[in-house]
C-alpha cells in the first residue's frame, strides 16, 4: 500500500523538473548569447536605460530659443519711405532713427520754432516769479520808508501846531488889519488930491504914501498868509504821509501773494499755448520718424525707399539679445504642477546634441492655451550658458531637473 501510494508523486513529477531544467538552460543559453552579440547592441542598451531614469526623475518638454525681446516696428502714419538709415544685422541704440517718412525738414523746422516758444513764454513766467520776489521786496521797503517819512511829517506838523504858532497867525493878522487901515487911509489922502495935476507935488507925494501902503499891506497879508499855509501845508504833508503808508502797506500784502494773478494767467497761458505746439510739433515729427525702442539688432527691413507704406504695417523687425531665453511649446497642466521659478533646468539644443546648457525658470505663463485638447502653459528660462552657434528659433529639450 504504501509503496503504490510514493510511486505515483515521483513519477508524476518528472516530467515538470524536466521543463524547469530546460527553461533555466535555454534562458542561460540566451543570456549567453546576448552578451556576446557584440559590444554595440550593449551599448546601445545603456544609454535607453540611463535616459528612461532620467525621464523618471525630472520633466522634459520642448521649447525654442528667444531672445530677452523682439518687435515688429511700424510707422504711425502713411507716407512715403525717404531715408532708411539701418540695414539687417545693425546693432542700434534706444532712440536711434531707422527710416524717416516724407521730408522731415520743415516738421524739425517747426519743431524748433515751438520749442523757442516754449523757452521764451517760460522764461517770461520765470521772470514774472522772479520779479515778484523783487517787487515784494521793494513794496516793504517802500513802506519802511514811507512809515519814516510819515513819522517826520507828524513831528513837523506836531512842531507847528502850537499856541505859539497860532499867536504867530494872530498877530500877522492883525498886522494885516492895520496894515489895511492904513492903506485906507492912504486912499482917501490921495482921493482928496487925484483931481490935480499929476506933477503936482501935493498929489505926487499922496500917490507915495499910497503906494508904499499898499506895499506894506501886501507884505502883511503875505506873512499872514505864508504863516497860514506852512501850517496847512504841513497838516497836508502829514494827511499825504499817512496815505502813503496805507498804499505803501496795501502794495506790500499784495506783493507777498506772489505775481498780479492777471499777469501770472497771461503767462501761464502763454506757457501752455507753446507746450500744445511742442508737442503738435513733436507729434508731426514722430509720425514721420521711426525710431528704436531699445538696444538691439535689426534683423529685418521689410521696406524701401520710395515705398509707401501704411500705417501700422511692419517694416522693421528689432531683436534684443543680450540674453537668451527659451519658451516652452508642450508644457501641459500635470507637468507644470512640478515647475516653480527658479528652477534650474538643463538643456539640449536638437541641432547640436553634443551641446548642454543649465539655465533657470524665469517665470511660468498665468494663461493657458488649448491645443488639441490640452491645457499648455508657457515656461521662460532663462538660460544661464551660451554658445556661438546658437541661433534665434532653434529647438531646445528641456529638462526640469528634480
Amino acid at each position: 500500500m504504501n509503496t503504490k501510494h510514493l510511486s505515483k508523486p515521483i513519477i508524476t513529477a518528472i516530467p515538470i523538473l524536466t521543463l524547469v531544467l530546460i527553461g533555466v538552460l535555454l534562458s542561460g543559453c540566451g543570456a549567453v548569447q546576448n552578451t556576446g552579440s557584440g559590444s554595440q547592441t550593449a551599448d546601445t542598451a545603456t544609454p535607453v536605460i540611463s535616459n528612461n531614469s532620467l525621464m523618471a526623475g525630472g520633466v522634459i518638454v520642448a521649447g525654442r530659443l528667444e531672445p530677452t525681446d523682439s518687435v515688429w516696428l511700424s510707422f504711425q502714419s502713411a507716407g512715403e519711405v525717404a531715408d532708411i538709415q539701418i540695414e539687417e544685422g545693425q546693432s542700434v541704440k534706444t532712440g536711434d532713427i531707422l527710416a524717416v517718412l516724407g521730408n522731415p525738414e520743415t516738421a524739425q523746422s517747426d519743431l524748433k520754432a515751438a520749442e523757442l516758444e516754449l523757452t521764451t513764454a517760460q522764461q517770461a513766467l520765470d521772470d514774472l516769479n522772479q520779479n515778484a520776489r523783487l517787487d515784494e521786496s521793494r513794496a516793504y521797503q517802500a513802506f519802511v520808508e514811507a512809515k519814516l517819512a510819515a513819522i517826520d511829517a507828524h513831528q513837523t506838523l506836531s512842531d507847528m501846531d502850537t499856541q505859539s504858532y497860532q499867536d504867530k497867525i494872530d498877530d500877522a493878522w492883525t498886522k494885516v488889519q492895520d496894515e489895511q487901515d492904513n492903506l485906507n487911509d492912504a486912499q482917501d489922502t490921495f482921493d482928496k488930491y487925484n483931481n490935480l495935476d499929476e506933477n503936482n507935488t501935493t498929489r505926487q507925494n499922496a500917490q507915495t504914501d499910497l503906494d508904499d501902503a499898499q506895499k506894506v499891506y501886501d507884505d502883511a497879508v503875505r506873512a499872514h498868509d505864508q504863516l497860514v499855509y506852512d501850517l496847512e501845508q504841513a497838516q497836508a504833508n502829514a494827511d499825504n504821509a499817512d496815505q502813503t503808508v496805507n498804499q505803501a502797506k496795501l502794495d506790500y500784502d499784495d506783493r507777498q501773494n506772489g505775481p498780479d494773478p492777471d499777469q501770472l494767467a497771461l503767462a501761464n497761458a502763454q506757457v501752455d499755448s507753446a507746450q500744445a505746439h511742442v508737442d503738435a510739433a513733436q507729434k508731426t515729427l514722430d509720425l514721420m520718424t521711426l525710431t528704436a525702442p531699445f538696444d538691439g539688432v535689426v534683423t529685418s527691413v521689410d521696406m524701401t525707399i520710395g515705398q509707401t507704406v501704411s500705417p501700422e504695417e511692419p517694416v522693421v523687425r528689432l531683436a534684443d539679445f543680450s540674453q537668451w531665453y527659451i519658451e516652452t511649446t508642450d508644457l501641459d497642466e500635470i507637468k507644470v504642477a512640478r515647475i516653480d521659478p527658479g528652477k534650474p533646468v538643463t538643456l539640449t539644443v536638437d541641432a547640436l546634441p553634443d551641446l548642454v546648457l543649465k539655465g533657470t525658470v524665469d517665470r511660468i505663463s498665468l494663461d493657458y492655451i488649448e491645443k488639441s485638447g490640452d491645457i499648455l502653459y508657457t515656461a521662460r528660462i532663462r538660460l544661464d550658458d551660451t554658445d556661438p552657434r546658437l541661433r534665434w528659433g532653434m529647438t531646445i529639450s528641456v529638462n526640469f531637473e528634480e
